[in-house]
């Protein structure tokens, strides 16, 4: 079995990279975890690895959708 490293999810038989606001801390075929509310990856980032790479300093952290 492939297995998705670390940051990446498998979607489709392809490792993908876990989205803006979601980290995945280890290696295999899970989702991605949310960042806590009013939290995010800083910059946009994506493939993140662990809750600690969450911030609050994303500029659209917090903001609710209108």
């Amino acid at each position: 079995d492939c297995q998705a490293p670390e940051g990446y999810y498998y979607l489709r038989g392809k490792a993908v990279a876990c989205v803006r606001g979601t980290y995945k801390h280890d290696v295999g075929n899970n989702d991605c975890d949310e960042c806590p509310v009013g939290m995010s990856t800083p910059g946009g980032e994506v493939a993140k690895m662990n809750k600690t790479d969450c911030n609050s300093e994303h500029p659209l952290a917090g903001k609710q959708k209108l």
